[in-house]
């Protein structure tokens, strides 16, 4: 009897075992097929974009007016300036300077209720460095900033000091980890977007289209650092060009 017993328990933990196994499985395969169906979702949304062979001025502003909120755009160069404000900027802030950080501050209160010592609520960088340092010296007090990115290849380090008496947040929003760590904010910020550009909001700025053999030639366009809008690569299908 005790032999039988134990021989029935090792089945019964085998199969428990197996079944554990199994529902890890479909769990990982869920898991993955959720992530799959947003980066299809995200592929064929960019394809969709890329069928419209040249930017267009937009019929309305590029974000929603029904948000109460004012944006002041970074750029380098006039002609950037003139597409963000074609795209809904209600402000300029210039990043060609010797002394960036006076130079945003001097801009930004220009710009903002300086009187009240209130800089910007957001800032949002993707190129780091000294823009980087620059954004934050122009946060109001409890300012939050937004790292999406380093173009500049200049990765900054924050002196937490500075953000410490200044009740500051600096938090990183990367794209490529949340399908993984987040896919269901993914997928909602996919809808919302698509809504907004179907609506006329949101607007893709397509500057140029390269076929994918000649990516060589779209990052030297990248290089030059005289993109205005998107570089699109194409593939040819689902009736891309």
């Amino acid at each position: 009897h005790n032999h039988n017993n134990n021989t029935n328990n090792n089945n019964s933990s085998n199969n428990n075992h197996n079944n554990q196994h199994t529902n890890n499985k479909n769990i990982s395969n869920n898991k993955n097929n959720n992530i799959n169906n947003i980066r299809t979702q995200v592929a064929s949304h960019l394809g969709w974009c890329s069928r419209f062979p040249a930017p267009k001025p937009l019929p309305a502003p590029a974000r929603a007016r029904d948000i109460p909120l004012a944006v002041l755009a970074a750029v380098s160069s006039p002609e950037k300036a003139e597409l963000a404000l074609a795209n809904g900027a209600d402000g300029i802030v210039e990043t060609l300077a010797d002394d960036l950080k006076a130079s945003f501050r001097a801009q930004v209160a220009r710009l903002t209720d300086a009187a009240e010592g209130r800089g910007v609520d957001l800032a949002i960088d993707v190129v780091g460095g000294d823009v980087f340092e620059a954004c934050l010296r122009v946060l109001k007090f409890a300012g939050r900033l937004v790292v999406v990115g380093f173009s500049s290849s200049d990765i900054p380090a924050a002196k937490t000091n500075y953000l410490l008496y200044n009740n500051l947040a600096v938090i990183g929003a990367p794209l490529d980890i949340n399908f993984e760590k987040a896919p269901a904010n993914i997928e909602a910020s996919v809808a919302k977007m698509q809504a907004l550009y179907g609506q006329g909001k949101l607007n893709a700025n397509i500057m140029r289209l390269f076929p994918l053999e000649e990516f060589k030639e779209a990052f030297r366009v990248i290089e030059s650092r005289t993109v205005r809008g998107k570089i699109v690569l194409t593939t040819g299908r689902n009736g891309a060009a």
